[in-house]
């Protein structure tokens, strides 16, 4: 069952001349019939077969909002609980800060105090009880900020990627500074961060490098760092840009005694002063939720539809076999990416959905041999064959699939990954069964890499600084953000 769920966008200008308030942007859980909201938006809540709720909203990135439970036809508990996952909705997509107004009925029925405390365990600044609003005059422009600068946006660019950070920096428009360098890290000398970080919205640029785990955390350790310390100066936000998210693949507490690298980070995040946080393909979709446990904003981009229309270009100038193409998922933990990876395939070669067969491989191992095999649930005889991981470190599975997929009579092999975090390119450039590498450059790369003929390195700079102008200036963020398909 689908409801639909009004919001009425309701603005306001600075009193003083020429300076932009944040917008004020009243969301309502329930349809109106008061005339002068009808110039709002219509979002879609659905509910599901087991009762549970899912309620979706138009951007309210950088604005002010104040959720408002309206009377509803529903049941007290379930009407709130609207009210609860729509202020979750805006404090996750970006909104500067949150309200809510609830039914006067609710105070008594639940109390005060309780819900005040529920709400504000999703960032709600402030709970109010009563059906009178005052309306703000309307603000024909919604928070449209071109110029960053004018803002107090700035990058600071961290040791593992100043490149990257100088890019996004120019194309944003924004002044770049790099971190100071350590003066010497086996000493007892802090880090230190550019001058005068107060009132600034901070962008910090940090990633991993592919030189060892002593620098690896020598840079996680710069970019803490570098946030507590602004933070501790007057920052009024930092946002960590971190297009490979560290240790995204400890997921899981997989042998007794450990502990969840993916739980590690974010914590130590927030402990810092981490206000968002953007990154590329996490290994598992879910870890969204830990960021957003912890009231910190995330911008989930997808290196997918990244390597999927430059791929498409790709295909489109050499004339291959649109007909033929399969995507192949490493495992069956990697399908719902390999679906995500179709679609956007699709869609840049204006090919109709499902068109793209979607193939997904099992290991085992021969009990004759002892060596891995693969097999795979559908036919690849004759077709294209595009291998999608979101990391590869080794290249030991990709390698894998490439030499499978030829032996079940597949023309051509290539691979697609968000992440080289290894020496993998090494056996890659040897595996002969494997036709190219597409890999984003999420990490700076060695010239081995770069200079190979047989590994394509695709840039991510200019869809970044769009995301994070899009962030900034209030417009939606969703052609560049990761979703899971059911």
């Amino acid at each position: 069952m689908r409801k639909l769920v009004f919001i009425a966008a309701l603005f306001s200008l600075s009193s003083s001349a020429g300076t932009r308030q944040p917008p004020t942007i009243i969301l309502r859980t329930e349809p109106v019939r008061e005339q002068r909201t009808r110039a709002g938006y219509e979002v879609k809540s659905d509910t599901f077969a087991n009762d549970e709720m899912r309620v979706r909203l138009p951007s309210v990135a950088r604005a002010s909002v104040t959720v408002v439970q309206n009377r509803a036809r529903e049941t007290p508990a379930t009407s709130l609980f609207r009210a609860l996952f729509t202020a979750e909705a805006s404090r996750a997509n970006f909104a500067l800060s949150v309200g809510a107004r609830l039914e006067p009925a609710m105070e008594g029925r639940y109390g005060g105090a309780f819900l005040a405390d529920m709400f504000g365990a999703l960032g709600v600044r402030s709970v109010a009880f009563g059906r009178r609003l005052v309306y703000p005059a309307p603000l024909r422009d919604h928070l449209n900020f071109p110029d960053l600068a004018a803002r107090g946006v700035e990058v600071w660019s961290g040791a593992s990627y100043p490149m990257l950070g100088k890019t996004i920096a120019e194309r944003l428009g924004v002044e770049q500074q790099a971190l100071p360098p350590r003066p010497n890290r086996r000493a007892q000398a802090l880090w230190s961060v550019p001058a005068n970080p107060a009132g600034k919205r901070i962008v910090l640029v940090q990633t991993k490098r592919v030189a060892g785990s002593e620098q690896f955390h020598e840079d996680l350790l710069e970019m803490l760092h570098a946030v507590w310390e602004a933070k501790r100066q007057g920052a009024a936000e930092v946002t960590v840009v971190s297009p490979y998210l560290a240790y995204s693949r400890s997921d899981r507490a997989d042998t007794p005694g450990t502990a969840v690298g993916a739980a590690l980070l974010p914590q130590l995040m927030k402990a810092a002063g981490v206000d968002n946080v953007v990154f590329y393909s996490v290994h598992q979709a879910q870890e969204v939720g830990i960021f957003q446990a912890l009231h910190i904003g995330v911008a989930h981009a997808s290196g997918e539809a990244i390597l999927a229309r430059h791929i498409a270009q790709e295909f489109l100038r050499s004339g291959e076999n649109k007909a033929l193409l399969r995507v192949v998922a490493p495992d069956a933990g990697a399908a719902k990416r390999a679906r995500v990876f179709a679609a956007a395939l699709e869609k840049e070669l204006a090919l109709k959905p499902g068109t793209i067969e979607v193939v997904v491989a099992s290991k085992y191992r021969d009990d004759a041999s002892g060596k891995l095999e693969l097999t795979f649930d559908a036919n690849v005889q004759g077709a294209t064959a595009i291998a999608l991981d979101d990391e590869t470190a080794s290249g030991s599975t990709l390698a894998l699939v490439a030499d499978a997929a030829r032996a079940k009579g597949a023309a051509q092999v290539y691979a697609a990954v968000s992440h080289l975090t290894g020496p993998a390119h090494v056996k890659l450039e040897k595996t002969a069964s494997l036709s190219k590498l597409f890999v984003l450059d999420t990490l700076p790369q060695p010239s081995m890499v770069t200079d190979s003929t047989k590994i394509e390195v695709v840039g991510i700079a200019e869809p970044l600084a769009d995301l994070v102008r899009a962030m900034f200036s209030g417009q939606g963020l969703e052609k560049h953000l990761f979703y899971e398909y059911p």
